[in-house]
């Protein structure tokens, strides 16, 4: 539901609202969303000729181009966060509240990452691949992933990471 005002007083279903032909997008700003009148926030109707269906977006953002440009880049944003919780660092089960203790976990868990990543490079030439990684199945595995199981098994065992940054990396 959307209104243009917290009471909901006259609202109306989004799809109802947005014509399904000939605009690629409307943006309704300043509106409240649910029963509640949960808002304000801006309300993209967005429907490119590549889809289907149109898309609605909810977002602080007041240049819908520019929340559009964010949404495209979300596919990498979800990949980077499902890899630092639950397919890598776990810091969904973490039972932090504090919002700067979270920031820095999130700092950290960042470099983390990224550190992941350029063992990946020493880790898929590396003949002790095989023993963190099965061969059959390194076409499935993030870059991430790879050089995580890497570190996981070099730090398990003891083994001396090395490896140096450059302009001319990897």
């Amino acid at each position: 539901m959307i209104a243009d005002n917290p009471q909901m007083e006259n609202s109306s279903r989004i799809a109802d609202v947005c014509p399904q032909d000939g605009y690629e997008q409307i943006v309704f700003q300043d509106m409240y969303i649910n029963r509640q009148g949960y808002g304000i926030v801006n309300v993209i109707y967005w429907h490119s000729k590549k889809y289907e269906n149109p898309l609605y977006l909810l977002t602080n953002l007041e240049y819908a181009p520019q929340a559009e440009s964010f949404y495209r880049k979300r596919y990498c944003i979800e990949t980077f966060f499902g890899d630092i919780k639950s397919r890598g660092f776990n810091i969904h089960r973490t039972k932090i509240s504090n919002p700067q203790t979270i920031f820095n976990l999130l700092i950290v868990a960042s470099l983390a990452f990224i550190i992941a990543v350029l063992f990946e490079f020493d880790a898929r030439r590396s003949e002790l691949l095989p023993k963190f990684c099965r061969k059959n199945r390194i076409d499935h595995l993030s870059v991430f992933q790879i050089g995580f199981r890497g570190l996981l098994y070099y730090l398990k065992r003891s083994i001396c990471i090395s490896f140096q940054f450059s302009k001319n990396f990897p």
